[in-house]
């Protein structure tokens, strides 16, 4: 392939040329808050420590510290492929570049249905959660079928336009919502240890009171999923600015953020509860409670309003995800030409983002129209997302072993391959206890829909292999690559405009050093 000048791939920060997306405009904090915004920790404490709880005993933040080190070794592992490569196609251009185009193709699966099914379960969540807060004696907004949708469309409109109008806007907007957030939790544990009667050292909880091996494995795979999103920075490879330091930083750090988070909020929350006739696990609003206990009773607004702009980050920042992959996969051959176009004003992956948001429309008129429940609605599609984000992360982590631990033009780097080992057996093991035992009806229908998925998308990956190789030859085709090749150049990426599918190709920075694939 002919290269362009090496003049031409110098550009500065934000200087993108038409029909790509901004180049180098994010800071590290603002691609931290996409990967934070994902994982959605305030959700994740009105939503999920509860029922942790429910599993593990008392204990719970044990749980979670052994859930979250096994996070942070896997977040490890698949950061150090964001050190070798960028692209904005996230863990599926990291995973072909890494293990080659079968693994990048069955990542490229794996990641469309946990983002695109996520999606509209963020939507019902967002539905459920406010309209239960707005029928609140405070509002008393009548909780029917009508505000659920007008909720849910505001949600989604909304999310939409923060991602469409652009990355930099999207990214701070994430950025001020969990910042608020999290901190309105965090004042809130603080008022619960300093009006709590007695010591803040609970025995029950120090004591390691109900909790055990088994039960640590059956509250794994709630931890883990609870915590999935951190990789979602790994999209941002052309407009954050250094990427092969900030996106690793990102995934690492949102981990080790959110970690301590929920490690203190499980901790904090029991304690809540202890001493009192009330039960943390028999609460409908855990943090409402607390609030109650605490003698702020009034907080518990502030709290929950906290909580339902979580969510409302987490899908801006799924629709940030999907339409960066969208896009990738467009221009890499593997998705309809216009996914691959970018807004001409905006430098945003404007197509997919929109048929990102038509899927959620689609999805809530069907719900609320035929009167079914938009809480069991987010359950079955959460649990569908789940089986995607498992073989997400599992095929990449295989793909950081094929990498560092066989690949000849890569360093071999035992620690790398370990902690890729490491997560891989416990992805293995989540995605074991799916099918083991075999779930109850109706959660075994989706995952039957799920095998359906994967049995189609196998016998389109062969159909590809036989009929059209050189479509699986492009996937990761656009991952630039980052450290010193033999050459000493490193690659840099530059996007010459074409009429199908204008795009990056790898260009070669004399000024830079590193490797250029092309």
């Amino acid at each position: 392939m002919a290269k362009p000048p090496a003049a031409s791939a110098r550009k500065v920060s934000g200087d993108s040329p038409p029909e790509s997306l901004e180049r180098g405009v994010l800071s590290s904090i603002e691609v931290l808050a996409q990967s934070v915004a994902q994982i959605a920790p305030s959700a994740v404490v009105g939503a999920v420590v509860v029922l942790v709880v429910g599993i593990t005993g008392p204990a719970s933040w044990i749980a979670w510290s052994i859930g979250v080190a096994l996070l942070v070794i896997a977040g490890f592992a698949l950061s150090r492929l964001a050190v070798r490569f960028s692209s904005t196609g996230g863990l599926y251009s990291l995973a072909a570049k890494a293990g080659g185009p079968t693994a990048g193709y069955f990542v490229a699966v794996g990641s469309l249905v946990a983002y695109l099914v996520a999606a509209p379960a963020l939507v019902f969540q967002i539905a459920e959660f406010t309209a239960g807060f707005l029928h609140l004696p405070a509002f008393g907004v009548p909780n029917t079928h009508l505000t659920a949708l007008v909720i849910g469309l505001a949600g989604l409109l909304a999310a939409g336009w923060l991602a469409y109008t652009g990355i930099r806007v999207s990214a701070r907007a994430m950025l001020v919502i969990e910042v608020f957030s999290m901190l309105a939790i965090t004042i809130l544990m603080l008022l619960v240890l300093f009006t709590h009667h007695g010591s803040i050292f609970d025995h029950a909880e120090l004591t390691v009171h109900g909790l055990s091996f088994h039960t640590i494995l059956l509250a794994a795979p709630l931890i883990i999923f609870a915590a999935a999103g951190f990789e979602s920075s790994s999209v941002l490879g052309e407009e954050a600015r250094q990427p092969h330091r900030t996106i690793p930083m990102a995934m690492i750090g949102s981990i080790v953020i959110v970690g301590i988070f929920l490690v203190f909020c499980s901790y904090v929350l029991v304690l809540a509860f202890q001493g009192t006739r009330l039960s943390v696990t028999a609460s409908t609003d855990a943090l409402s409670g607390a609030a109650s206990i605490a003698g702020v009773s009034w907080y518990g607004y502030v709290v929950d309003s906290g909580v339902i702009v979580s969510m409302f980050a987490v899908l801006i920042a799924v629709y940030n995800s999907c339409g960066r992959l969208l896009y990738t996969l467009a221009r890499e051959g593997l998705a309809p030409r216009v996914f691959g176009r970018s807004h001409p004003r905006h430098s945003t992956p404007s197509a997919a983002v929109l048929f990102t948001g038509l899927v959620n429309m689609v999805a809530l008129i069907i719900v609320v129209g035929i009167g079914a429940s938009v809480v069991n609605a987010f359950g079955d599609l959460a649990t569908l997302s789940g089986y995607g984000i498992n073989v997400m992360y599992l095929i990449s982590a295989v793909a950081v072993v094929i990498c560092f631990g066989f690949r000849r033009s890569e360093s071999k780097s035992p620690l790398i391959v370990s902690a890729a080992v490491i997560a891989a057996v416990v992805l293995a093991y989540v995605l074991y206890t799916s099918f083991h035992p075999f779930p109850s009806f109706p959660l075994r229908v989706y995952l039957l829909i799920f095998c359906g998925m994967m049995l189609v998308a196998a016998a389109v990956y062969l159909w590809l292999r036989s009929r059209a190789p050189e479509v699986l030859a492009r996937t990761g085709s656009l991952a630039g690559a980052g450290g010193t090749s033999a050459g000493g150049r490193r690659a840099s990426l530059n996007y010459p405009a074409t009429e199908d599918a204008p795009g990056p190709l790898l260009a070669a920075d004399p000024g830079a050093g590193g490797d250029n694939p092309a």
